[in-house]
């Protein structure tokens, strides 16, 4: 259904919001985290760190992302989220996690023999509008030309 990288997430008053729009994973060490509740992302997000010789420090697990990000707006912590939603903020920096670059993969699963359900099919065909609708939007090219594209070895989550 879509992919996109992890980022970063902090308020723009946080010492490390300056400099490029990347940051490497290894400079989140030790800074308060706020990750998402899925316990899978969270092992992820430890084994990334230890990949990098690094413990972070997670200080709250989120499931709603509007959450997370109103606590980092706070400068609470630094929020690492998938970057699946654009949202514009004067207060917040958001900067794509490097080194290595992580992405985020989202697919749509169903039963091979079987037709989908009239909610599937809706929920497809909502996807695939979406999609044709976004791509004929000026403001949306205009980010497409920024868009992050991440090295062919990243691994996905």
């Amino acid at each position: 259904v879509g992919r996109g990288p992890w980022v970063a997430i902090m308020s723009r008053s946080n010492e490390l919001a300056g400099g490029s729009d990347t940051i490497p994973l290894k400079s989140l060490a030790g800074k308060p985290l706020i990750v998402p509740s899925r316990p899978s992302r969270i092992d992820a997000i430890r084994a990334w760190f230890a990949e990098a010789d690094a413990e972070p420090n997670i200080i709250c697990t989120l499931s709603n992302y509007l959450d997370a990000v109103a606590m980092s707006e706070l400068d609470i912590g630094i929020t690492i989220f998938p970057r699946t939603t654009y949202t514009p903020n004067d207060l917040l920096v958001t900067k794509i996690i490097t080194g290595p670059a992580r992405q985020i993969e989202y697919v749509l699963v169903r039963m091979k023999n079987r037709e989908p359900s009239d909610l599937m099919t809706e929920f497809i065909n909502y996807v695939r509008d979406t999609e044709d609708t976004t791509a004929a939007d000026p403001d949306f090219s205009e980010i497409l030309k920024n868009e992050y594209v991440p090295p062919e070895d990243t691994p996905y989550l």
